[in-house]
């Protein structure tokens, strides 16, 4: 229970910024703007992530071959 009236009053603080900001539809469509923005740039952050990984790993690989 305590969480959810954190999360009301979170929220609440939000519309009230939000309302000084514009109308309702300047609200959802900056954050449907901000959502789309942000799932892409996690996207290539982990397709980036796993690109830096397999190279990292091949190259440990080929340090410690001669090793083994």
């Amino acid at each position: 229970m305590v969480n959810e009236k954190k999360e009301v009053k979170i929220q609440q603080g939000a519309q009230k910024t939000k309302v000084a900001s514009g109308g309702s539809n300047v609200k959802s469509s900056n954050y449907q703007i901000y959502k789309y923005f942000m799932e892409n740039i996690y996207k290539e952050y982990f397709a980036f992530m796993k690109k830096a990984k397999s190279v990292y790993i091949s190259s440990v690989d080929e340090n410690t071959k001669p090793e083994i």
